[in-house]
Parts: structure tokens; C-alpha cells; sequence
């Protein structure tokens, strides 16, 4: 997939089920990184096709996916191709619809572990203790959970997620002294009012953060509402 170009015309068809573009959008040729910064359906349904369901559950588990998530709090368990594996299913699950569950928790993981070169550490709430006189009682151990992706990997997802705020869909996350990288999502749920999302990390040469901005039920695009927030956050 890397280093090759799709052909994007705004519909593609998997075992005789039709899919389009978000807004019946048609990109022309696109490479993969151009394909992640507009959020091609079409495009990400082909990678998926090519690639087939037992290398995206894989992938999808080295993040976190289908495995619980010891944490501080009680965790839903995210999820991906656990029934219902055919061709049209895995072609859902390529553009982040079809057998996909996840909490927002568990996309901030994935942005976290992007920027932190594919490795996860374990999440946890409380860094430090102390009492008012400024004797500490607990800090936090830091360890790492588990490694998502290679540095390489990492980076190029990295890369991707540049593309989409520098000239994409996460564009007006954008903020200058700030590398800011994420990706906006727009999740049918079976309603008339579709889930926003966008996760996304910002570094400014002294702190790095990750985070995620679900907004459920908005009706929008995660560009027209999530992204903003993020921005404000950031």
C-alpha cells in the first residue's frame, strides 16, 4: 500500500454492496497519506480488501482492541471483527464503520501511543500525593503496557496525522508554535445522528499530550465539532 496511489471516485463496490465517500466526496488519485488527511472511505476500503481480516484484528489488537484494559476505572471492552467476518464486513471496518466498538478512552491510547513512538504505557489517573507541607505519599510508577507499532511505523502514522491538520479534515486544529497530529472520524450508529470523533497529539518542544474528543450524537462531522474543542484543549 505504501508508495502506491488509489484511484478515488467517490464509490467502490465489495461484493456487490455500494460504498461512497462521506458528502458523495470524489478525490481523483490519491497516496496513502493524502487518503488518511481527506478521510477517503472509498481509499481505506480498498487498503482493507487488500489486506483482509486477519491482519487488521491483529493490527487493531496490538492497540488495545479486544482486550481488557486494566485501569483505575471500570473499562468497556473496545472491539473489532468478533463475528460477521466477510469481505463486506472487513470492507466496513476499513473505513471505521461495520463491527467497530470503541471507547473514547481507547482512541486516546491510540494517539498516545502514535506519539510516543508505538509504545503504550499503562494508563493511570493520579501522578503524585502529597500533603500541604509538600511531603510526597505516592508517585506514580510509569510502565510500559503494551508495543502497538515499530518507531518506523509509528512515524509514518505520525506523518499521516501531520497531513490531516496541516491540509486536511483536522485543519483547524492547527496552532502555530504547536505540531499538532490527529485524525477526525465520523461514526454511524444507527441513528440519524452520527457520533463526531477526533484524536489527535500536540507537542511544543517542552509537553506532549494525546487526547481524544468524542461528541456523541452531534449530527456533524468530527472537523465541524470535535476538532475546535480539541483546538481549545490543546
Amino acid at each position: 500500500i505504501d508508495g502506491g496511489t488509489y484511484l478515488d471516485t467517490g464509490t467502490i463496490e465489495i461484493e456487490g454492496k455500494a460504498f461512497k465517500n462521506y458528502g458523495d466526496k470524489v478525490y481523483g488519485e490519491l497516496d496513502i497519506k493524502k487518503a488518511f488527511a481527506v478521510s477517503s472511505n472509498c481509499a481505506f476500503i480498498n487498503y482493507a480488501d487488500k489486506l483482509g481480516a486477519d491482519k487488521i484484528k491483529s493490527m487493531a489488537e496490538n492497540f488495545g482492541f479486544n482486550k481488557e484494559i486494566k485501569f483505575d476505572l471500570p473499562l468497556a471492552t473496545s472491539s473489532v471483527l468478533t463475528k460477521n467476518i466477510t469481505r463486506t464486513h472487513v470492507a466496513a471496518v476499513g473505513m471505521g464503520q461495520g463491527e467497530t466498538l470503541s471507547t473514547p478512552f481507547q482512541m486516546a491510547l491510540v494517539a498516545a501511543s502514535v506519539a510516543n513512538n508505538g509504545n503504550l504505557m499503562r494508563p493511570y489517573i493520579v501522578q503524585e500525593a502529597k500533603y500541604d507541607s509538600g511531603l510526597v505519599t505516592y508517585t506514580a510508577k510509569q510502565s510500559e503496557f503494551m508495543r502497538c507499532v515499530s518507531p518506523y511505523t509509528a512515524k509514518k502514522v505520525g506523518e499521516m496525522m501531520e497531513e490531516c491538520v496541516e491540509s486536511g479534515t483536522g485543519a483547524g486544529a492547527k496552532i502555530y508554535g504547536v505540531n499538532v497530529a490527529g485524525k477526525t472520524g465520523t461514526a454511524e450508529n444507527g441513528t440519524d445522528k452520527d457520533h463526531a470523533w477526533f484524536i489527535c497529539y500536540a507537542d511544543d518542544g517542552d509537553k506532549k499530550i494525546a487526547l481524544c474528543v468524542m461528541a456523541e450524537n452531534a449530527g456533524q462531522t468530527g472537523s465541524d465539532i470535535c476538532v475546535p474543542i480539541a483546538r481549545q484543549l490543546i
